[in-house]
């Protein structure tokens, strides 16, 4: 071996050794980030409560029943389609310390087969980079799903393994993977829309489309309408939720958040903020529409995921903190169209991973700096990770009307 190949193989050897070492410290936040909260993963506590009423032959959809059930106050109700009882009623054979345990670990593992599927949309991304941005990017969207418990994390595989399917044209496996990861929040259901994007060996697929929507329908809705008595809670339950600020920060959120709170039903704030949302949405699409004209005449299934996941980000009227891992690669993707040299990338990547790695200061510390924030700085603050995700979106529609010489 030439001494030339010798020190490139040192070098190899030496990048691995410091990856892994990496890995290993952004594994340890995680677990000190999950330490400082265990127990209290308050989201997977009401699903589990849910479970174990219906179980009992009670009303899932009631909150004095959650709290008859738990033997304390249940503040967060269940808002999920009664199908969903079907992943989590095994959880009620175990008690709920326990139950959380298994949780934690079953999305844990979903998480790691989640970066593995980014890996296939971001060839040649190394595994140190991606898991930093899974872990910190987002104002940490990921450290949030496992502190609450939520379901974003396997809501999110299920639906990178549909995209999946769809970068291997496989439609049919893509179009049921997206109707089962929306029963739970519903919203998702608009990326059967990619199926209208022709790919390189097949026209439009409008016939799936359609019968991915009725599927969906009669898979979330036909319960309630025929089923039992307390099946019919889960409509009750569609009223429009508003959180905003760091917990929805979204377009609706911020507008929410201006308007000094999340409005009652049926006040002329609610309509002024969903009137100006909807401007705002429609605005935001008209201006994209030349690129996404574009993105539609180049039939590339990987970008095409990607815009569908930004479009759909910055329109949701409700994208949940944790609803953010839906971005990670399409935002790394972003960046390496937008920047090519990797030092100039990783600089712009600063902005998306900053408030994440501020979340793990201890609350002693980010408290003083948040406190006394003008009230639009802390509306910005509060919502960077959607003011994130539009600069970079605009930057790479700006990029597509100047493309580099």
């Amino acid at each position: 071996m030439s001494g030339r190949a010798a020190a490139r193989t040192r070098s190899a050897a030496g990048q691995g050794v410091l990856e892994i070492a990496g890995i290993l410290v952004l594994a340890l936040s995680v677990a000190f980030t999950i330490g400082r909260r265990w127990g209290d993963a308050w989201d997977f506590a009401t699903f589990y409560h849910a479970a174990t009423a219906l179980g009992r032959g009670l009303d899932p959809y009631r909150l004095d029943t959650l709290s008859a059930v738990a033997g304390r106050s249940i503040t967060l109700p269940f808002l999920y389609p009664p199908v969903t009882f079907a992943l989590f009623l095994p959880f009620t054979w175990l008690s709920l310390p326990t139950a959380t345990t298994v949780w934690l670990v079953l999305k844990l593992g979903l998480q790691a087969g989640l970066v593995h599927l980014w890996r296939m949309f971001l060839p040649g991304t190394r595994l140190l980079g991606l898991i930093a941005m899974a872990v910190f990017a987002f104002d940490a969207s990921l450290l949030w799903d496992l502190k609450t418990g939520n379901v974003s994390v396997v809501e999110q595989f299920l639906l990178w393994l549909g995209f999946a399917c769809y970068l291997e044209d496989r439609r049919r496996a893509f179009a049921a993977l997206v109707v089962i990861a929306s029963t739970f929040k519903l919203l998702p259901i608009a990326f059967l829309a990619l199926l209208l994007v022709p790919s390189r060996t097949r026209h439009a697929s409008r016939g799936l489309a359609l019968a991915g929507l009725a599927l969906f329908a009669a898979i979330v809705f036909a319960p309630s309408w025929l089923g039992p008595t307390w099946a019919h809670g889960y409509l009750g339950s569609l009223r429009i939720e508003r959180p905003y600020g760091e917990r929805n920060p979204s377009a609706l959120g911020i507008l929410d958040m201006a308007l000094h709170g999340a409005p009652p039903p049926g006040s002329d704030r609610m309509d002024r903020a969903l009137l100006g949302w909807g401007l705002w949405s429609g605005a935001l699409v008209a201006l994209s529409a030349p690129r996404l004209r574009r993105v539609w005449a180049e039939r590339d299934p990987r970008q095409s995921v990607f815009v569908a996941a930004f479009l759909f980000a910055l329109v949701a009227p409700r994208m949940m903190v944790y609803s953010y891992l839906l971005l990670v690669a399409p935002a790394l993707a972003l960046a390496r169209d937008l920047f090519p040299r990797p030092a100039v990338r990783a600089l712009a990547l600063v902005p998306v991973v900053a408030q994440g790695i501020f979340q793990l200061l201890p609350a002693w510390w980010r408290a003083p700096v948040l406190m006394g924030l003008p009230r639009p700085a802390a509306l910005v603050v509060a919502n960077l990770s959607y003011f994130v995700a539009l600069l970079l979106w605009l930057s790479w529609l700006w990029r597509g009307r100047h493309p580099r010489r």
